[in-house]
Order: C-alpha cells, then structure tokens, then sequence
C-alpha cells in the first residue's frame, strides 16, 4: 500500500487480492468504499482442495463458466446457487464453504454499468465466434456444464 497514494481511490474500480485478512483490512482503511473481489485463481486452489480428486474437473468447469466475462451479475448469481445446490447432497461442506465464500468472488460482475467488468477482466475485443469454435475450454456463458455430482 505504501505506494499508492492513500486515501484516494479516485480511478481505482476495484481491489483483487486474496483472502488474506490483514490486506483487506489495510485496503478497507486506506481505500473505503472502493470494491473488493477475491482472486479467483487462488479461490479454485481453495475450492479443488475442498472436493474429492474425481470432482476437481467438474468443479473447475462450473466455477470457471460462472465467472465468465459475458455472464451478468444476475446469471452468475444464479449459477452459484445451482452449483450450491447440486453440491448440497453429495457434498455438503462444500457446498456451505461456497454459498459463504463464493460470492467474494463475483464483484466484477456488479460494480459500474454493463459490461464494464470486460475491461477489468483483460476482455479481448468481442469476436463474431462462439467460444467451441475458437477452441475455449468455458462453455457457452448461458448454459452452466451440468456436472453428475452423484456419489462424492
């Protein structure tokens, strides 16, 4: 924080870091008010740590294509609380860290107007392909991969 100048967010839409407690709380200090999300890189570590080894490419899958960029606040909210509650059965706990923790993950999606987060995102300029044909491992941004949780 040392080199930013305090206090003064003015041209900063948002904070991404870990989870780690002392930085958010230097950053509620000196930056109030400015939006904070958690890192999603190190949000899957977290989540493929919680779920059994034969569930991390499904895992990976589900919370990947609800943080895509083309996704509204409202799917991506939608999205996470039907993986919430597929996970509920088979895996319980893991389904309680998501509906928790989650959610600090997804600020992009709500700060500033439509499709501002594309900016924030690194967005490349919008292309006419759809992502299967430029060879994207997401899927689609309207359709969630519908994981067969089954047995965990």
């Amino acid at each position: 924080m040392a080199g930013l100048p305090s206090g003064d967010s003015r041209g900063v839409g948002m904070f991404t870091s870990d989870a780690h407690p002392g930085i958010r709380a230097a950053l509620k200090a000196h930056y109030p008010g400015t939006p904070w999300q958690r890192c999603q890189y190190h949000f899957l570590g977290n989540a493929l740590d919680k779920v059994p080894k034969k569930r991390e490419d499904q895992t990976q899958a589900a919370l990947q294509g609800i943080w895509q960029k083309e996704n509204t606040a409202e799917q991506a909210n939608a999205w996470l609380e039907e993986l919430i509650n597929e996970l509920s059965g088979p895996l319980p706990e893991v389904a309680d860290w998501l509906s928790e923790e989650a959610p600090q993950t997804l600020t992009v999606h709500h700060t500033g107007p439509p499709g501002a987060h594309d900016q924030r995102r690194g967005a490349a300029p919008p292309r006419a392909e759809t992502p299967q044909q430029s060879g994207a491992a997401f899927p689609q941004p309207r359709k969630l991969p519908t994981p067969v949780w089954g047995d965990a």
